[in-house]
């Protein structure tokens, strides 16, 4: 088989690779969102940036997060929609 012939299977096949990891991937991310629905993160950004920069700066990382229910929180930082 020559050499271009090789070359446009491979671009094809990695062409197909690329699609098919994009359909997987966004459904995948939009099942994750919908779970948070119903419950809470395991890891926040915040925390997770936290605990690197104390394994940067080798210092001690305690979490100091606790979720809790929206009514307990003022509506002034509620975001959500009003209706």
């Amino acid at each position: 088989m020559p050499a271009p012939k090789r070359a446009l299977r491979w671009v094809h096949r990695l062409l197909g690779f690329t699609i098919a990891l994009a359909a997987a991937f966004y459904p995948s991310a939009a099942l994750g969102v919908i779970a948070l629905r119903w419950g809470n993160p395991p890891v926040t950004a915040v925390q997770a940036e936290r605990h690197m920069g104390s394994w940067i700066h080798r210092t001690p990382y305690h979490k100091r997060y606790t979720f809790v229910p929206l009514n307990r929180i003022s509506a002034n930082f509620q975001h959500r929609r009003r209706r």
